[in-house]
């Protein structure tokens, strides 16, 4: 799976990370804690931070003990909460250790390692993210900007998707609206 988008929840203080097949379209929602999600976009943006993130003193201490994370897997879903696990190597040896999905994929972020999630949990909570995007999408004889002002639930990763099929299929009055979109988005 890779991270799709990360965005600001409906809900106060949560935020929704998507990931998506590598391969696929199926997708399934995450939502994690105000802090955790601030952890992932500092470092998806790259952005220089005074003082180390905990996240990035775990992979230091681990790196200085030639500890490695080999994989991050979500391997439940039970009442609206996600179970995961990550993977950690000495080399010869493997040890499995329980973990908060938020966590495990800001481990995974900064150690590119994979992020495998159970066949049944896509089967349960997946959904088609391209079905999804597809039905979102817009012909602009077909639909109003009002629909258009309706993606607001998805982040600025799917806006820009939409905005390169809208450029593809040359839907330039879509493109210049999704555009602006994501430049508001930015600011």
């Amino acid at each position: 799976m890779i991270i799709k988008d990360l965005k600001a929840s409906r809900i106060n203080l949560f935020y929704d990370i998507i990931l998506l097949e590598e391969d696929g379209s199926r997708a399934i929602d995450i939502s994690v804690g105000e802090k955790e999600a601030e952890s992932m976009a500092i470092y998806m943006d790259k952005l220089a931070i005074p003082r180390p993130l905990t996240y990035d003193v775990f992979i230091d201490i681990m790196d200085k003990f030639s500890l490695s994370v080999k994989e991050i897997v979500i391997s439940d879903f039970f009442e609206g909460n996600y179970s995961s696990s990550v993977l950690i190597s000495d080399g010869k040896n493997e040890k499995q250790f329980d973990m908060r999905p938020s966590d495990a994929i800001n481990l995974a972020l900064r150690t590119d390692c994979p992020i495998y999630v159970y066949e049944n949990i896509l089967d349960v909570v997946g959904f088609d993210c391209c079905k999804l995007l597809t039905e979102s999408s817009f012909n602009v004889s077909a639909s109003t900007i009002e629909n258009i002002d309706n993606l607001s639930v998805f982040g600025i990763n799917m806006l820009q998707d939409l905005l390169k099929d809208a450029l593809e299929k040359e839907d330039y009055i879509t493109a210049s609206i999704l555009r602006d979109k994501i430049k508001n988005r930015e600011q």
